[in-house]
């Protein structure tokens, strides 16, 4: 018997030794959602670029230090960094502004161009590596793309029209974007290095705003070509045209499954999501108030839809809500809001 507890607390000794040895997995911790957003019209000097922490409470910080002012921005694939147009707040000139890269903390500021002309809509690549942007350098609105340090700047567009409202392919190989080159607005796409231009919708009627799918295959865009605006959906080489009902600013959720967008098909504008692939299902309703609802975009995880409503006043404030439509939160009070986007939510370890 004594031999036996012996051997059996020489054992648990060992596997104790064992166990410590053993290297430990780190603990997986993801960061809380946060959402990029531009507001106007608010109190003074709450006008700009903000990012809202959504805990128990509601936080925000400004995108980018002053005196810089933020107007509009993107997150890279990772959510470390943001790439955001911005000029010194107070500054009149339209033609004012650059393009910068900011670490998500506000540490790291770089400023990417340097010209006297306007440029904006600044859009990551996939890879993280490029980015894509407007700017009026050479006369009138086109589109062009960088490395993320603000290196090779290299036009894609030439165009006596306008150009611009980038978006990436998946692979990064191509540029979405729209033109009235053609005498009406189109959705176009051009390789990175400006070959290869093509003009996806190629219809007399306005179409405009296209999106990608986060997969890469499909893109939504809004048209007139049937009268009310619609939103489409097609394939990115113009194929497989698909129409999903009246509607404006169609976004793709993040896993490609679903779009949003909104419409004033009952009369107020409410925000609805459709299933491509699924059309059968008919519309969902997320929204029902007495006010206008719209520029939806949901999560990375695709729990909650970010929206602005006037529907308690005439500001058009930020909201969040989930997916069902349910457990609607109010982010600001008293000032035009817009949102952007998500943080990207990629888990990370410490």
């Amino acid at each position: 018997m004594i031999r036996h507890l012996v051997l059996l607390a020489a054992a648990t000794v060992a596997l104790g030794a064992c166990t410590s040895d053993r290297p430990t997995s780190p603990r997986r911790v993801t960061r809380p959602d946060e959402l990029l957003a531009v507001q106007s019209g608010g109190a003074a000097g709450s006008d700009g670029l903000w990012i809202y922490t959504l805990g128990d409470s509601v936080r925000r910080r400004r995108a980018v230090p002053a005196p810089l002012n933020g107007g509009d921005g993107s997150w890279s694939p990772d959510g470390e960094r943001l790439a955001v147009f911005a000029k010194v707040d107070g500054d009149t000139n339209i033609f004012a502004g650059d393009i910068y890269a900011i670490g998500a903390d506000g540490s790291g500021l770089l400023r990417l161009t340097t010209y006297p002309a306007s440029g904006g809509n600044p859009v990551w690549s996939p890879d993280g590596t490029r980015i894509a942007f407007g700017s009026y350098r050479d006369g009138n609105s086109e589109v062009y793309v960088m490395r993320a340090d603000g290196t090779e700047q290299t036009r894609l567009t030439f165009s006596d029209e306008i150009d611009g409202g980038a978006s990436w392919s998946a692979d990064g190989s191509r540029i979405i974007f729209d033109s009235y080159r053609d005498g009406n607005s189109e959705v176009y796409s051009v390789r990175t290095d400006g070959t290869g231009l093509v003009n996806l919708t190629n219809n007399p009627a306005t179409d405009f705003g296209a999106h990608v799918q986060p997969n890469g295959t499909r893109l939504v865009f809004s048209s007139r070509r049937s009268g009310p605006t619609e939103q489409y959906v097609m394939n990115l080489d113009g194929s497989g045209l698909l129409s999903l009902g009246r509607g404006l600013r169609g976004e793709w959720s993040p896993t490609g499954s679903y779009v949003t967008f909104e419409s004033s098909r009952t009369g107020d504008t409410e925000i609805y999501a459709v299933y491509p692939d699924n059309l059968a299902a008919g519309l969902r309703r997320l929204t029902n108030s007495a006010g206008d609802d719209e520029q939806a975009r949901p999560s990375p995880d695709g729990r909650m839809v970010a929206f602005v409503s006037n529907r308690n006043r005439s500001y058009r404030d930020l909201y969040v809500m989930r997916f069902d439509g349910s457990n609607v939160r109010r982010l600001t009070n008293g000032a035009s809001t817009l949102p952007i986007a998500w943080r990207p939510r990629p888990a990370t370890r410490r």
